[in-house]
């Protein structure tokens, strides 16, 4: 037998369509169930590292197997000197060899003709727009124009860019 689906149950479960008392209910038994999970994963790890605990006292610190403790602690500190001496002398190479080198170049500024020439316009249209708080670049009449706040205007050439002319 197929039952209907009635008005109040909708077919598409939108939570904005829920009741207030529904919405209460959702939430107090997302927020329990978080709260039993990390409860149970929280003694879980506690159970953890009392066994492992008790694993490492009695392998590694047990008077039973004293002498390869005292072993293993000089092999670690040996080895963890060796790292650290290792680090420092390339450190120390690095900074002797490298430090004090200037090896980047950087290309000397532009000056106000070059980029007058590569706009097609003047040098003192160049140092007007240099000086004017607010430049605009519009484009009108197959032509570039550049303003600045005060509506001054000049001319320069079309620019061109990876998505086309401006």
């Amino acid at each position: 037998m197929v039952q209907s689906i009635t008005s109040s149950q909708p077919i598409i479960d939108e939570p904005r369509l829920y009741s207030p008392q529904r919405k209460a209910v959702d939430h107090f038994i997302s927020v329990a169930g978080a709260t039993i999970v990390a409860y149970f994963f929280f003694l879980l790890t506690l159970a953890a590292w009392y066994f492992a605990g008790l694993y490492f006292i009695d392998q590694i610190f047990s008077w039973r197997h004293i002498e390869e403790t005292v072993s293993i602690f000089l092999w670690l500190i040996i080895t963890a000197l060796f790292a650290y001496l290792c680090m420092w002398a390339w450190a120390e190479y690095n900074y002797r060899s490298f430090a004090h080198l200037t090896r980047r170049t950087f290309p000397p500024p532009t000056t106000v003709e070059e980029v007058a020439e590569l706009y097609g316009t003047t040098p003192d249209y160049v140092l007007f727009a240099r000086r004017s708080k607010v430049t605009n670049l519009q484009s009108a009449d197959r032509e570039s124009l550049m303003c600045d706040a005060d509506g001054f205007v000049f001319r320069v050439r079309k620019v061109q860019s990876l998505k086309g002319t401006y």
